[in-house]
């Protein structure tokens, strides 16, 4: 399993204590996914390859 980087969980830190909303949209060739804050708002979303490696450095290395 390939560890978190540092960046990653300087973020995650900064998000705790707050209530985010992830949608995940897994398609054949690119996937999307998109985080709301509490109120409603976009706060990030990205779009990569469904492949291993894509999913990796959309979800691990951001």
């Amino acid at each position: 399993m390939k560890k978190i980087s540092t960046d990653a969980m300087n973020r995650i830190e900064n998000f705790k204590g707050h209530q985010l909303t992830i949608g995940l949209d897994l398609g054949d060739r690119f996937s999307h996914y998109c985080i709301l804050n509490e109120s409603g708002e976009v706060i990030g979303e990205h779009h990569f390859p469904t492949t291993p490696k894509g999913i990796d450095s959309a979800l691990l290395s951001e």
